[in-house]
């Protein structure tokens, strides 16, 4: 279980990164606002569940998290970016 939740919470870590970067890139300063909200959020509870020692269950999981985020991120954030455009009714 331990595994899992550090999995889900690099993929959070890395894929909030990337989003922000993306925000960052636009000028999007809002959405890079609450994506920093969340990269502090996952990266507490990481640092909250890393065990000492750690399994290579754990580490395999730290590091399969953030490739498979960062991938994610690239793929969602045409959609976020969409979504945010019809929220606040500007043309991309």
């Amino acid at each position: 279980m331990t595994a899992l939740l550090i999995f889900a919470s690099t993929y959070g870590v890395v894929l909030a990164l990337t989003v922000q970067h993306l925000n960052i890139n636009r000028g999007q300063q809002l959405l890079a606002f609450l994506t920093s909200v969340l990269i502090g959020v996952f990266n507490l509870v990481l640092l909250k569940l890393m065990p000492q020692p750690t399994s290579w269950g754990e580490v395999l999981a730290y590091v399969l998290g953030g490739p498979l985020g960062i991938v994610t991120a690239m793929r969602i954030h045409p959609l976020l970016m969409a979504w945010h455009q019809r929220r606040i009714g500007s043309k991309p």
